[in-house]
């Protein structure tokens, strides 16, 4: 899963978990440069949202207004009973207009 978009646009990503439904006490959201430097971090009620089963990533343009059209990857770990689980990662990518 892949996410791109363009630089400094507003965008949304959803995604729900195949085979845990379980209660998730939190969900973060991370983008890395490849010299695992954060330039974006979320988490739920914090740019992250749940409804119906299904997780909502909510990108400002500031969010990305600012970043370079660089390779970058995401990572999305939950927290489930104060332990903490990596639960996917991909590429983030952001395209110039």
């Amino acid at each position: 899963m892949t996410i791109k978009f363009y630089k400094g646009d507003s965008h949304e990503t959803s995604f729900r978990f195949k085979n845990y439904d379980g209660k998730v006490d939190n969900v973060f959201f991370t983008v890395k440069d490849l010299n695992k430097n954060i330039k974006i971090s979320k988490e739920l009620g914090k740019g992250i949202t749940l409804e119906d089963g299904w997780y909502h990533i909510h990108f400002e343009p500031k969010d990305t207004e600012n970043l370079k059209c660089e390779k970058m990857i995401f990572i999305i770990k939950i927290n489930v009973e104060g332990s903490i689980y990596t639960v996917h990662t991909d590429k983030f990518d952001l395209d110039e207009v």
